[in-house]
């Protein structure tokens, strides 16, 4: 029932982000929201499913600053810092457990995060590489972090963090319903919007890119459809 309260909130959220967003109120809302959604979630399950979850809500503002501005501006949003949390676990996770030398996936993909890293340091545009740094880095930080949460997140677990995921899609759908409705009846426009070659317009709710959109949606549509069979199936 709490995961209820929770999922409303961040629609409210979301909304709010979206069409009034002052900077200060937007900062401490989220902060307010994640920390207690990482409480809950630690005390209900574990540290490890509470960080996972956290970094799940995070993607419908991950392509947002912290509070709620454009990620040029102030390239740090809710995401990236929850990344280099698990960047962190990571690097302890496998100092102990040494699964760098026991995972050839592991180590390729700390190898590409010190080329990205390498490719930075050597940039003479810090703000412009940091922004490709971490877009470059976050799909191997993800696989790294996806060894020590196999071993730590029950399968019970891992469907609940499945739906949350389906559940920021939704976010998302609900964010470009918003604004297809404004744009329409009163002309206001918000979020990511476009007008492309005099008769198509483009909504992408908080994200600049549009194909990422496109991408979590499709992830999620999949894994609905994954959902729906499953039922259907242990249904007769």
């Amino acid at each position: 029932m709490q995961i209820i309260i929770y999922y409303i909130l961040f629609i409210l959220l979301s909304i709010y982000i979206l069409t009034i967003n002052n900077v200060i109120v937007t900062f401490v809302l989220c902060l307010l929201f994640y920390t207690s959604v990482f409480a809950y979630s630690i005390k209900k399950y574990s540290f490890y499913f509470a960080i996972t979850r956290v970094l799940i809500l995070s993607l419908p503002f991950s392509f947002i600053n912290i509070f709620g501005g454009d990620y040029g501006e102030l390239p740090i949003s809710w995401f990236n810092i929850i990344v280099v949390i698990v960047l962190f676990l990571n690097a302890i996770y496998f100092l102990f457990k040494g699964y760098i030398l026991k995972t050839p996936l592991s180590l390729i993909s700390i190898i590409m995060i010190l080329i990205t890293s390498i490719v930075f340091i050597s940039s003479e545009d810090y703000i412009e590489s940091f922004n490709d740094l971490v877009n470059n880095s976050v799909p191997f930080i993800l696989a790294l972090f996806g060894f020590y949460i196999k071993e730590n997140i029950t399968k019970k677990q891992t469907n609940v963090l499945e739906k949350d995921y389906v559940f920021t899609t939704i976010i998302a759908g609900i964010g470009v319903f918003i604004q297809f409705i404004l744009k329409k009846t009163v002309g206001i426009e918000i979020g990511t919007y476009q007008f492309l070659g005099g008769y198509r317009e483009a909504y992408g709710y908080l994200f600049s890119d549009y194909s990422f959109y496109r991408c979590i949606s499709f992830q999620a549509h999949l894994y609905c459809i994954y959902l729906v069979k499953i039922t259907y199936i242990t249904s007769y």
